[in-house]
């Protein structure tokens, strides 16, 4: 007899072996409860950028909101429940916008995730599709340096070729216990290409991760003196998959820092919040 899925339950391929845990659902369907996770380093930096060189990057009904800027962002991520208590490493993009959804909508004010490349399969396969993060897979080894010294830096490469590096340096003394941990909502633009028409999109929307991780707690908060970035093009035979993106990322002016920091948390979300821009 063949399967049915169940009601409420949530599936990936391969969908034959029943519902799939992962950081929304346990295998029993019950939620991630108990310690707090996961534990998180992020190192940022807003680069000021032409407004002309970001624009080309802004899918229809967006508009940059404020002075043009890209974040750059290394996180490390460890003590992470839903993959019993291993990590994974994260590389994001993204740019402070306004969309305006059709219709009558309100306009939405967040940070657009242009990419984000991580380390693991497992959070990719979890967080793409299924929630509309434009994902892609890096090798983002551990970071450089310690906030003490006053200096981090990370990096990431595809098979040996590294084409991401970010650095801050005359990273100060721990703020205040009670300064906030403020993010703007991350929109995405979630879309899957049709199977047999080429050209054609089967979902083309935005979806919406809100501000907030009300569980999160601050355990460290330092600003940095200044930051580099280097974005490295490669080419074809380097980058074969990813040529496309560095191009156009190594081809930004990103000389100027507005800020940057070192930001260590405990504790977060499993992103059910998400929703869909109608």
């Amino acid at each position: 007899m063949s399967y049915r899925r169940q009601p409420g339950r949530l599936y990936r391929m391969p969908a034959h072996f029943g519902p799939t845990p992962g950081p929304r659902q346990r295998l029993d369907a019950s939620r991630w409860t108990g310690a707090p996770s996961p534990r998180q380093t992020t190192l940022w930096a807003d680069f000021a950028t032409p407004a002309g060189q970001l624009e080309p990057l802004l899918p229809e009904r967006f508009a940059l909101d404020g002075e043009p800027r890209l974040r750059v962002r290394f996180r490390y991520l460890s003590q992470i429940a839903w993959l019993a208590g291993r990590g994974y490493n994260i590389l994001d993009l993204a740019v402070p916008v306004v969309h305006q959804p059709s219709g009558c909508g309100e306009p939405v004010h967040g940070d657009l995730v242009l990419v984000l490349w991580e380390s693991l399969a497992d959070p990719i396969i979890s967080g793409r599709e299924e929630l509309g993060y434009a994902k892609l897979y890096a090798e983002i080894p551990p970071a450089r340096g310690a906030a003490g010294t006053g200096y981090m830096a990370g990096q990431a490469s595809w098979d040996g070729f590294t084409f991401a590096e970010l650095s801050i340096d005359g990273i100060g003394e721990p703020l205040p216990s009670g300064s906030g941990d403020a993010e703007a909502p991350l929109l995405h633009c979630r879309y899957l290409p049709s199977a047999d028409d080429p050209g054609r999109a089967d979902v083309d929307e935005v979806t919406v991760t809100p501000a907030g991780y009300p569980k999160r707690e601050v355990l460290d908060r330092r600003t940095g003196s200044g930051a580099t970035v280097r974005f490295t093009a490669g080419d074809f035979d380097r980058l074969p998959t990813l040529y496309h993106i560095t191009a156009r990322l190594a081809a930004l002016d990103l000389a100027e820092t507005t800020s940057c920091g070192v930001l260590t948390t405990l504790g977060g979300k499993d992103l059910s919040d998400q929703y869909v821009l109608r």
